[in-house]
């Protein structure tokens, strides 16, 4: 297994993968939004850019992602996201404005000294291997060299394979 920086030609997998870790998403920006999660991704300066992100791929196959950004890189790409979003997307986005403008205050909040896990997703042919964990003790090995003492997470309560686990007794 291979955990490297992204590029651009990734940017298929990271749309599918996003999609897989952030299913919603459809349903706030509408069908089209794999695409413009594609153009997004190889362009710089923006949170979903390959920049953020790191691939595991096995036998040069990509089998799973994970998109992670540091304080300083979401206050300044933020807005930037927000522009290239609706310039892609155009009105439809301002019929879920509020939705976003809650979801951008409530996900993701940070300190100075954190880095946020966006998304993480791993292919379902390529789960239960590993693989989830090396992208994480990558990303935090990328959130130490960032001079970040936190990595924080947000995890939908349905998803039980990312919850911790309860210690077992005996």
């Amino acid at each position: 297994m291979l955990i490297r920086s992204a590029r651009c030609e990734d940017r298929n997998d990271f749309a599918r993968l996003l999609l897989i870790s952030a299913p919603y998403f459809p349903l706030l920006w509408g069908r089209k939004i794999g695409p413009v999660l594609g153009q997004l991704f190889c362009c710089r300066n923006n949170l979903f850019s390959f920049e953020n992100t790191i691939f595991a791929e096995i036998e040069g196959r990509n089998a799973g992602m994970l998109l992670g950004y540091d304080f300083a890189t979401r206050r300044t790409r933020n807005l930037r996201t927000g522009i290239a979003l609706f310039y892609r997307l155009g009105p439809r986005m301002l019929k879920h404005f509020r939705t976003l403008l809650k979801l951008n205050a409530t996900i993701g909040r940070l300190a100075p000294d954190e880095y946020y896990l966006s998304n993480l997703a791993v292919y379902p042919r390529y789960r239960r291997q590993g693989i989830g964990e090396k992208l994480l003790r990558a990303a935090e090995a990328h959130a130490r060299n960032r001079g970040c003492s936190r990595v924080v997470l947000d995890v939908e309560k349905e998803n039980h394979p990312a919850l911790p686990q309860a210690p077992r007794s005996g």
